[in-house]
């Protein structure tokens, strides 16, 4: 939260929180808004920013960019999987689950898993009156093949006033903080920024037990695109695996720069691939 709590030098903990923040620093300076009001109203409007700018980049619904998330799912998902013609294949859910741990706040793996009409589960259950409820039981139940923990929140869900969360999906009702729904107050979207999270709040920390008890249960876990910067998640990685031990046990590591990422991560290099290739290149799709 450092980069959005609009310290007197943001440009440290900016650069440390990844380029998505850095953009938005770019697009609503801090300093701007430091002109307007006091420093408490600094956080809360840097913040409510912060989660219209995610909203915008974040959540897309356009046929053609489902079309894509589509074909690159059905690939990564039967490459991985073994599939033999993994290149024009659906996965093999009728006899496989697979569990996707994600960090990012988009609705793609929700759009593949509606294209795909598989039963799917992201372990929370929408009422009639769009409240939620989070039920991690749910990620244990057979019927569901696609199982999808969205370890740093969704855009899709908003917190409200009363401790209740709302599922809604934008822009039909974004759920920007100072509108109300059901008679009480949206406070914010329930998503992790940056590095630092409590994660005794819920359903993080529900979240985060599901990720340390599936890298129990695998032999192969398959990780695209990511840098290991949140100290949990990272440290849920180093606990298992140096609690395991298991010589067969790897993790795939799927990146541009996997080689100086897995330099970077001291006691669980031993057991890291590095694939230095883009997920374009791993899937022979075109860039």
């Amino acid at each position: 939260m450092e980069c959005l709590q609009g310290g007197a030098r943001p440009h440290p903990p900016v650069k440390r929180a990844g380029p998505f923040i850095a953009s938005m620093i770019r697009t609503q300076p801090i300093a701007a808004l430091r002109r307007k009001c006091a420093y408490r109203c600094i956080k809360e409007n840097l913040r409510h920013r912060f989660e219209e700018y995610l909203i915008a980049q974040y959540y897309k619904s356009d046929l053609l960019l489902e079309k894509r998330v589509k074909q690159m799912y059905d690939r990564l998902l039967s490459k991985v999987s073994g599939t033999r013609n993994w290149r024009s294949s659906e996965p093999p859910f009728s006899n496989s689950v697979f569990e996707i741990f994600t960090t990012n706040f988009d609705n793609s793996l929700d759009a593949y898993a509606e294209q795909t009409q598989q039963e799917f589960t992201r372990g929370f259950r929408i009422r009639g009156d769009r409240t939620v409820d989070f039920m991690p039981d749910l990620f244990e139940e057979e019927s569901f093949r696609l199982r999808i923990f969205k370890l740093h929140g969704s855009v899709e869900l908003s917190r409200l006033a009363n401790g209740v969360t709302i599922c809604d999906v934008p822009p039909s009702y974004p759920g920007y903080p100072g509108q109300y729904y059901g008679g009480s107050k949206i406070l914010a979207k329930v998503m992790v920024y940056g590095l630092v999270k409590d994660v005794y709040s819920e359903p993080y920390l529900d979240l985060l037990h599901q990720l340390g008890q599936a890298l129990q249960e695998v032999n192969v876990c398959t990780v695209v695109g990511y840098s290991f910067r949140d100290p949990w998640i990272r440290q849920i990685f180093q606990d298992t695996t140096l609690k395991r031990r298991p010589k067969e046990f790897r993790i795939r590591l799927i990146d541009p720069s996997a080689s100086k990422v897995a330099e970077s991560l001291r006691r669980l290099r031993p057991y890291i691939v590095p694939i230095q290739k883009t997920i374009q290149q791993f899937l022979e799709l075109p860039s």
